[in-house]
């Protein structure tokens, strides 16, 4: 069998072609991602090209020989709730009552040879039972990722993430002619990471993310890939601000560009370029670490390769805080995102720029009966706010159940 450090010479070459093959310049953003694919080869494949062995700086971790070098958690949930709007529509709201159903997988190696391996897999089943339009909703995530720390304050990473929708959501800040849409594809996700930490605590990230996404008509398959810079500073008890600029690049394979009345094209091919600026501030306010505040505070401008009918600017703001005892969680969240468009009208007879303001709102508890066994009850109000009215809506959803972790 081969060996690890044969491994390392072999693959090498192949990051490399594999990025460049990825990423052509004419579909996934330019070759930026290819150098970052060579580079990520290069660190996780050999360790001396970027730095020495993580063991030339720190001293030989010992563990005691019947310790294991991989762990892994199962978590189970199970639930029932009422939806008062489960098509998001602004005429004849349909509700629903509804059972859920959660299976979440996690798989960890420790790193104790400067390599990390993590997998994760979560998977939601809900099933409404008032035999309307919609049956059902469910989603998949998946991730499988590689860590290789070295020596220098410097880390790769690599991961592989899939995803399954099938879930009614509103698309109408991307779509023309569509507010909400019983979405149903897959999404898959190569996610190259280089970190770099500084002594005073700051960390810089780089991340080359490339996303192929297929999807059920009426929406349109895609491609999406952009670097993105993050700028960190962790503090105190596993507190930590961050600053972070994505490019992201959005190819749609038949989708038609829109002119500024929102009619389609033919003969062309629709594409989305965007900017993306998030703050973000995690805080832990006592030394037990009970009481935990997530603030963001971000901003987007989307561009279109046509008429500009798609371009918007967005913002947001969301605030969560958390509250952990002996045998309670209780957790907050508010969240309030703004559409702003540049061409887009309300219609024909209105001039006014369209507008758009999506309201969340979500409240939930946890209660431990055993060290395994929780019951958890929540409520979301979600709310879209828009000087068109044909694409306001209101939700309402309330739930409760049982979660087994083992």
């Amino acid at each position: 069998m081969a060996s690890f450090r044969d491994w390392q010479r072999r693959a090498t070459p192949w990051f490399c072609l594999f990025g460049l093959g990825l990423t052509r310049p004419r579909r996934i953003a330019g070759w930026t991602p290819a150098l970052l694919f060579c580079l990520l080869g290069l660190g996780l494949t050999q360790p001396n090209a970027l730095a020495q062995p993580l063991d030339v700086e720190v001293e030989a971790l010992e563990l005691p020989p019947t310790t294991a070098f991989w762990d892994k958690v199962f978590n189970v949930r199970v639930g029932m709730g009422y939806r008062d709007n489960v098509l998001l529509s602004h005429f004849n709201p349909e509700g629903s009552a509804f059972v859920s159903s959660r299976l979440e997988a996690l798989f960890w190696r420790l790193p104790v040879d400067a390599t990390e391996f993590l997998f994760f897999v979560s998977g939601d089943d809900l099933r409404y039972l008032s035999g309307g339009q919609v049956d059902k909703e469910q989603s998949l995530i998946s991730q499988a990722k590689l860590t290789r720390y070295l020596a220098h304050g410097w880390q790769g990473g690599l991961s592989l993430d899939y995803s399954y929708q099938n879930q009614v959501i509103d698309v109408s800040a991307t779509e023309a002619d569509v507010a909400a849409v019983q979405l149903q594809g897959h999404g898959l996700t190569i996610r190259p990471s280089l970190k770099k930490s500084f002594e005073k605590s700051f960390y810089l990230e780089l991340e080359g993310p490339a996303t192929r996404q297929y999807l059920r008509q009426p929406l349109d398959d895609y491609w999406e890939a952009g670097p993105r810079l993050t700028l960190g500073r962790p503090y105190g008890q596993r507190s930590e601000l961050a600053l972070s600029y994505g490019w992201t690049r959005r190819w749609y394979d038949d989708r038609w560009q829109s002119a500024t009345d929102g009619t389609r094209i033919p003969g062309t091919l629709l594409e989305f370029q965007s900017h993306e600026t998030e703050l973000a501030w995690r805080h832990h306010w006592d030394e037990k670490r009970r009481w935990r505040t997530v603030t963001k505070l971000g901003f987007e401008l989307n561009e279109d390769n046509g008429s500009g009918y798609f371009d918007y600017t967005r913002r947001w703001l969301s605030q969560q805080i958390l509250y952990q005892a002996s045998s309670w969680e209780l957790s907050g969240e508010v969240k309030v995102g703004r559409y702003d468009f540049e061409v887009q009208t309300v219609g024909a007879a209105d001039s006014a720029r369209r507008s758009k303001t999506d309201v969340t709102f979500a409240l939930r508890g946890e209660k431990s009966l055993l060290s395994s066994l929780k019951l958890f009850a929540q409520f979301e109000h979600e709310r879209s706010l828009s000087n068109e009215a044909s694409y306001e809506y209101t939700l309402n959803t309330v739930s409760g159940g049982v979660d087994w972790e083992f």
